[in-house]
């Protein structure tokens, strides 16, 4: 295993292959994906509307991506660290920043309305 750069929604993100030597299947870590997608909400928030509304599956990943993972400084946040198929990534963003766009403006909508 080992981590590598890939290109998701024009950004460049850390991404782990899923099975040694394969480098066409890649995970990205679930702080990773919200810190270089969705920065402005809470992990525990992205991590339900993924898990909970769209129904992505989040993986542990085996002692071989722990290790590298550990090793890169990746699981500060949690031990074992949840990692996200770049796969569904792809598959979901449209509908990902649709959900995270109508929470994150939520709040300002409510508050024009008040006044």
């Amino acid at each position: 295993y080992k981590l590598q750069k890939a290109l998701i929604d024009q950004k460049i993100v850390p991404c782990i292959n899923v099975r040694p030597y394969v480098f066409h299947d890649l995970m990205m870590t679930l702080p990773d994906f919200v810190k270089n997608f969705f920065p402005e909400l809470p992990l525990e928030k992205c991590r339900d509307m993924l898990q909970e509304i769209l129904k992505v599956v989040l993986y542990k990943g085996n002692s071989g991506h722990q290790e590298i993972l550990r090793s890169e400084g990746k699981c500060q946040v949690y031990d074992p660290v949840p990692l996200v198929l770049v796969k569904d990534i792809m598959t979901y963003m449209p509908q990902i920043k649709y959900m995270f766009a109508s929470m994150t403006n939520e709040p300002n909508a409510k508050r024009q309305r008040v006044n």
